[in-house]
Order: structure tokens, then C-alpha cells, then sequence
């Protein structure tokens, strides 16, 4: 364990506990995002939410039925990929201050899990690259378009 005394157990205990509510929050906050855009109008923002979980919890199947970054020597990071699938669903169509405030939310997040020993930094920075490459595509088309509902204004 990385803490070994009592009093570094118990920091460690808490900080396990914040990471381990990270991603439901964000969670809870891309669903109430979807309510209130749903509201406005924009009646799509679901099927992005749902892209983002199948483009996550595809390549968790994938991971693991072909063992892609073990044999890269890494582990797939279900808890970047679903974090920042998050974010970015968050992000779409907010001003550049709530996606920075999301995006150091999400660095904090890397930190942590890196402390709390739950992925090192390469497992999190493939797993990232990877699920931001998905949505890639999604943004080009939004911008070629020039339709509003994908993209941040």
C-alpha cells in the first residue's frame, strides 16, 4: 500500500474515496445536463451520451477479449475512459470556462488515480487518446456541417 502509517492510511482512505466518486458525479451531472438540454430542445444529446458509453465499455470489450494493452505492457483505464467520456459530453455547447474547470477536473482525477496506484500515467494517456480519437469523427462532421448540437459554442 502506498501509505503505511495510520494517519497516511486514513489520508489514503479518503482520497480513495473521492476518486471512487469522481466519475458517478460526473455521472449525475451528464444526466442533468441531458434533462435541461432536452428541455431546450436539443432532443440528440442522449444518443451522444449513449455513444460515449458504447464507445467505452466497447473497448473495455475489446481490451479484454483481445488483451490490446496488455500486450503493450499497460491496462486499459475503464476509469479514464469513462471520466473523460464524461467530460466531453459535459463540455459540448458550454463556455471555454466550465471546460477548463472540466478539463483540470479530469487532470486531478489522472493525478490521483496515479497516487492511489489505480493506472500509471501511460495507461491513462493511451486510454485517453484512444477515446478522444473515437469522438474525433463526431466533432469533424459537427464542424463540416456547422451544426450547433455537437460541438461547444
Amino acid at each position: 500500500m502506498l501509505f503505511s502509517d495510520p494517519l497516511s492510511a486514513s489520508f489514503a482512505y479518503r482520497l480513495d474515496q473521492i476518486a471512487d466518486a469522481y466519475t458517478p458525479l460526473l455521472l449525475l451531472i451528464a444526466l442533468l445536463d441531458l434533462a435541461l438540454r432536452w428541455r431546450a430542445g436539443d432532443k440528440l444529446h442522449g444518443l451522444k451520451l449513449l455513444y460515449a458509453i458504447l464507445v467505452v465499455y466497447g473497448w473495455m470489450f475489446v481490451d479484454n477479449r483481445f488483451q490490446l494493452w496488455h500486450s503493450l505492457g499497460l491496462d486499459y483505464s475503464t476509469h479514464t475512459a469513462a471520466a473523460l467520456a464524461l467530460v466531453m459530453c459535459i463540455a459540448l455547447r458550454k463556455r471555454l470556462a466550465v471546460k477548463c474547470v472540466l478539463s483540470v477536473s479530469l487532470v486531478l482525477y489522472g493525478g490521483l488515480m496515479s497516487l492511489l496506484s489505480y493506472h500509471t500515467w501511460p495507461d491513462m494517456i493511451v486510454t485517453a487518446s484512444l477515446i478522444a480519437l473515437c469522438f474525433a469523427p463526431v466533432l469533424l462532421l459537427r464542424a463540416r456541417s456547422g451544426s450547433t448540437s455537437w460541438a461547444a459554442s
